[in-house]
């Protein structure tokens, strides 16, 4: 993957498209930044992300485009 201009969108139980988007230099920065981002979004939601939920950042590239998915799930096992 080339240079581009990358969008971050998330599924949490709802659609928060990303419609600016963010350039990146090589697919690896694209990578990084998703995860990145990814993990600043858990963060803030941790306290109150239902055990249901399954959250997912979706990377598209300018042709709308999937080119990254990152998926993420809770299952609590209560004791």
């Amino acid at each position: 993957m080339a240079a581009g201009r990358y969008f971050f969108t998330i599924l949490d139980g709802r659609l928060i498209v990303d419609t600016e988007g963010e350039y990146c230099a090589s697919w690896g920065d694209m990578r990084k930044q998703a995860i990145r981002t990814a993990g600043e979004c858990l963060r803030d939601m941790a306290a109150r992300y239902p055990s249901d939920l399954e959250w997912q950042l979706v990377v598209t590239n300018e042709s709308s485009e999937t080119v990254l998915r990152l998926r993420f799930a809770m299952t609590e096992t209560p004791h």
